[in-house]
């Protein structure tokens, strides 16, 4: 896949808390991911096929291995983005370490 820079949108990753309440961990980039994204260290892309609830196939999109769902500090049932392996220092560590393939 071809990398470009972009911003992120909701970012503040740097903090232990980010705007909005969130915790540092929340991914602050725009999803789907475009097809050329390399502004995260620990962006690994891959292709999500999502389907419907009776299982019809929708269109594809790319996501991040690290990405998943985190529960909103203090909010019952509400949800965000958030990377699996941390804030913005822990994923520039962890790119380190390891190197896309």
């Amino acid at each position: 896949m071809a990398r470009r820079e972009t911003a992120p949108t909701g970012g503040g990753d740097e903090r232990t808390q980010a705007p909005g309440g969130l915790p540092a961990d929340v991914c602050g980039y725009p999803r789907p991911f475009p097809e050329d994204f390399a502004d995260c260290p620990a962006f690994r892309g891959e292709i999500y096929r999502p389907t419907t609830t009776g299982y019809a196939a929708l269109e594809p999109v790319i996501t991040c291995t690290n990405l998943e769902a985190g529960p909103v500090p203090r909010h019952a049932a509400r949800f965000y983005g958030r990377c699996r392996v941390g804030d913005a220092e822990a994923r520039r560590r962890w790119a380190a370490d390891h190197p896309p393939q």
